[in-house]
């Protein structure tokens, strides 16, 4: 608690270079400003199906973060098994963007069968800032 009232302190007397730092994680926002009526009983969420990454292995795709990359028109997400696609924001083109199993990454990212411990994932990914 201390370390994040520090950081404020200074974010408030420097002008920051991170903007989006500062609005996200100095300045939380609360997605429910007014109280949810506990009378109506339980919420309830709607799940609409978006897009569908390719069977892998025989097994299905393990998603594990998805991200929305300013002007590259499209969104990226992950499968633990090594292939990292490229989503329309429709969701109706998904497209292998990059497969780490190619023997050309000389890399083993493993596979979803069970009793595979110890061998490689593909658990997150990051785009240079410049990336477009």
């Amino acid at each position: 608690m201390l370390a994040v009232a520090a950081v404020a302190a200074v974010a408030a007397a420097v002008e920051d270079p991170f903007p989006s730092f500062r609005d996200l994680f100095l300045r939380p926002v609360d997605p429910f400003p007014e109280p949810i009526e506990t009378a109506a009983g339980a919420v309830k969420v709607a799940v609409v199906d978006f897009a569908s990454l390719p069977i892998v292995e025989d097994f299905p795709a393990r998603m594990m973060k998805m991200i929305d990359v300013p002007g590259a028109e499209r969104l990226f997400v992950n499968d633990a098994a090594g292939v990292l696609y490229g989503v329309s924001y429709d969701g109706a083109a998904v497209t292998s963007w990059l497969d780490l199993r190619e023997p050309r990454w000389r890399l083993d990212p493993g596979s979803h069968r069970a009793g595979s411990a110890g061998r490689m994932r593909f658990h997150s990914f990051a785009f240079h800032p410049q990336f477009a």
